[in-house]
């Protein structure tokens, strides 16, 4: 009897799919309306790009071939008739506007980025597949990840988590859970952790013996009275700033290169190992002493609000910016410094100080000393403008009460703005150094002409004695970059990046005649920009070169010289000063001059784009996010990273900082070269830029 009746259900299951019968039509028909997708811009999307004949119907075989959907920054509301897609792999739909998100039928899913929403719950306990989680800046306030045994990124900041269990995810490579409300975390099992940011929770205590590998730790923003970074040898970047650390043993972290440890209780710093260090940031703790006579690498420090008397900085000759500022220092000599772009040397004891000899110098702000003299090069006449609030505190001229400056001798003020009227001879004037404008101090500033054979400009060393350069150049060409237009940023309108020279040569030339001004008829300085390093010909007071002309331009006035790209072409021209009366020297320099990208870019340390990247397996390679390279000021952007969900076995992405990446080739697909693919996405707003590179087999 049994047998007669499976025979018999058997035979009518088979009649009924000969049949067609309605009611065992195939579910994978799907029509896309609004009750299966009521989002309409989902809905649209869907339509676009997965309804291939156009039937308004989703076949099995056009839901089965949709392994990626992309919607970030769409203003969606709602993911509803997402379980559709069972064969999906990949789901983005960060920067909208989602508060709930069923993902319980996509368990093929290895890549989910949903950071941006509004999200209160995320059930992924039925996504066992998942690789890397972008969960970041919504409002969970619990997140279960024990099931998710095979993740390698997981980026859960910005939320109101409690508590984090990562027990169970013993392969996670970068944990990015900062910004939430965890008292305790244990990270013991995650031995493979590359990346770690716990920044902005409340944990008082952080073992990371157990992760050997550690590249970057970011602990900063806690309540942390102890560190122990001995068994992190591999570390690259410690941020543990704004904590309560009274010691920090760094001496076996030999291969920093950036220590954030500002704002905390350290009495003593001892980086006498840390030789690769280039930035240190060790403000607003209680030092008395601190030696970077070995940190010949650091090109940024910032050690203000301590308790320094001496400051020895004679070693670091690449430094760029230094803070030194609300300490005790009596003298502070940065004759060897003349790398230094900005120097900040506020509320100190210094008498005098003398910045001849940085003439790369833009920035500087020495107030709240007792200064009576200060040395610059003529040079920063025209490229570092002397504001009294940065020289001696605020400005309010005439004013009882509140700081001012008298007795002014070949100088003008105006604004707050000092300018000493004939560079020749020392400009002097009497300000005051209390609020009840009874103290005089006499003051005296001294333009003076550097003679150091180490300030030679490239090719243009003839030019240096004549014509006063903003910046000191380096290599064979000045670099200049642009697109010939004006450039938006954000909200902001900036202009092409210009090259600025001096002369003390003005375009054209006037006397003073019987108590009358006539123009000189002897002379007149011109500028022009040619292809050829051959003297031109000046034709009608012209240097006229049209091939030149698609690339830059040249023009002067009050002696400030500009030049700026075009952009309709790209290469080497030179600058020509041509004086017709032979007042001046008459020569060249060559400009190089590179086109903008009007996208992001990804470029490596040295400024050169990132096209054809190889990293062999093992080793790491740094790389910066550039936006509209050129233009004065670039997006101010905050970038998260995603991997390919094929590469993430093969390549580990650790952020150093806001627009910084380590990528280290972490294995290869049958000892074979393999291209991975790696996404930066900027958080404020939604612009990408995908980036490829490949590991290769490692040489030893």
């Amino acid at each position: 009897m049994g047998k007669l009746m499976r025979f018999l259900c058997s035979a009518v299951f088979c009649i009924a799919v000969a049949l067609g019968m309605p009611q065992m039509a195939r579910a994978a028909d799907v029509e896309i309306s609004e009750m299966n997708f009521p989002d309409q811009i989902f809905r649209n999307y869907v339509a676009n790009e997965f309804d291939k004949d156009k039937n308004g119907k989703l076949s099995d075989n056009e839901i089965t071939r949709v392994i990626s959907i992309n919607v970030d920054e769409k203003g969606i509301k709602s993911l509803k008739g997402i379980e559709y897609f069972t064969t999906l792999r990949s789901l983005e739909c960060g920067s909208n506007q989602l508060t709930e998100l069923d993902i319980s039928k996509n368990i093929a899913l290895n890549e989910l980025q949903c950071d941006f929403n509004q999200l209160t719950e995320l059930d992924i306990s039925k996504n066992t597949a998942l690789h890397s989680l972008d969960c970041g800046v919504n409002q969970l306030t619990e997140l279960d990840v024990s099931k998710n045994t095979k993740l390698i990124n997981l980026e859960c900041s910005s939320n109101q988590l409690s508590e984090l269990d990562v027990s169970k995810n013993t392969v996670l490579v970068a944990l990015y859970c900062g910004n939430n409300q965890l008292s305790t975390l244990d990270v013991s099992k995650n031995t493979a952790l590359d990346g770690l940011l716990c920044s902005g929770n409340q944990l008082s205590t952080l073992d990371v013996s157990k992760n050997i590998v550690l590249t970057f730790l970011g602990c900063d923003n806690n309540q942390l009275s102890a560190l122990d970074v001995s068994k992190n040898i591999t570390l690259i970047y410690l941020r543990c700033h704004t904590n309560q650390l009274i010691t920090l043993d760094v001496s076996k972290n030999t291969a920093l290169t950036r220590l954030e440890c500002y704002a905390n209780q350290l009495t003593t710093l001892d980086i006498s190992k840390n030789t690769a260090l280039t930035r240190l940031e060790c403000y607003a703790n209680q030092l008395t002493t601190l030696d970077i006579s070995k940190n010949t690498a650091l090109t940024r420090l910032e050690c203000s609000s301590n308790q320094l008397t001496i400051l020895d900085i004679s070693k670091n000759t690449v430094l760029t910016y230094l803070n030194c500022g609300n300490n005790q220092l009596l003298t502070l000599d940065v004759s060897k410094n003349m790398a230094l772009q900005s120097l900040a040397c506020y509320s100190n004891q210094l008498t005098t100080l003398d910045v001849s000899k940085n003439i790369a110098l833009t920035t500087l702000s020495c107030h709240g000393n007792l200064l009576t003299e200060l040395k610059l090069n003529k040079r920063a006449y025209y490229s570092l403008p002397l504001e009294t609030g940065q020289l001696h505190g605020s400005h309010w001229q005439g004013n009882i009460g509140q700081f001012h400056i008298s007795n002014l001798s070949n100088v003008t003020e105006k604004d707050g703005i000092i300018k000493v009227t004939d560079i020749t001879k020392p400009g002097t004037y009497q300000y005051s150094s209390s609020y009840d404008g009874t103290t005089l101090i006499n003051f005296t500033i001294i333009y003076v002409d550097t003679e150091n054979n180490d300030l030679v400009i490239p090719y243009c060393n003839k030019l240096f004695n004549d014509y006063e350069y903003k910046n000191l150049v380096s290599g064979t060409a000045i670099t200049i970059y642009g697109n010939g237009s004006i450039s938006t940023v954000g909200n902001t309108k900036v202009s092409n990046k210009e090259f600025v020279a001096y002369t003390d040569i003005l375009a054209s030339y006037n006397y003073s005649v019987n108590k009358g001004k006539v123009k000189a008829s002897i002379g007149k300085v011109i500028v022009g920009i040619t292809m050829s390093d051959t003297k031109p010909t000046i034709t009608k007071n012209k240097i006229v070169d049209n091939e030149a002309a698609k690339i830059a331009k040249a023009k002067i006035k009050n002696g400030q010289i500009t030049v700026t790209a075009t952009g309709k072409a790209g290469g080497v021209v030179y600058l020509w000063i041509m004086d017709t009366g032979n007042k001046g020297v008459s020569e060249c320099c060559p400009i190089n001059v590179k086109l903008a990208p009007k996208k992001l870019e990804v470029q490596e340390t040295t400024g050169n784009k990132a096209s054809k990247l190889k990293i062999a397996n093992g080793d790491s390679k740094e790389v910066k996010i550039a936006g509209f390279v050129g233009t004065t000021k670039t997006e101010d952007c905050t970038y998260t990273v995603t991997v390919d969900s094929k590469s993430q076995n093969y390549i580990l992405v650790t952020t150093l900082d806001d627009k910084s990446f380590t990528l280290k080739g972490t294995g290869l697909k049958n000892n074979k070269d393999t291209k991975v693919s790696i996404t930066f996405t900027c958080k404020e707003n939604g612009k990408k830029i995908k980036f490829t590179a490949t590991i290769i087999k490692s040489t030893m």
